[in-house]
């Protein structure tokens, strides 16, 4: 099976598209340099990636019901 290109890119664009034209967060900025600050600016940038897209996430009804 040989891979896309063409869709893996455009993966890739609808995956980034919340964070490319979102403000900063600045409080979820703190809380990653909080948790990852001493490793490296890489890790603070992962780690605020991360926050950030579990605030982008839609949540299903059951998980916001039952706080999962």
């Amino acid at each position: 099976m040989r891979n896309d290109p063409t869709k893996d890119l455009l993966d890739s664009i609808s995956r980034n598209a919340g964070r490319a034209f979102a403000p900063t967060d600045h409080a979820l900025l703190r809380q990653a340099q909080s948790s990852k600050g001493h490793i490296s600016d890489k890790a603070v940038m992962d780690e605020y990636n991360r926050l950030i897209d579990e605030k982008l996430r839609p949540r299903s009804f059951w998980s916001r019901l039952f706080g999962g």
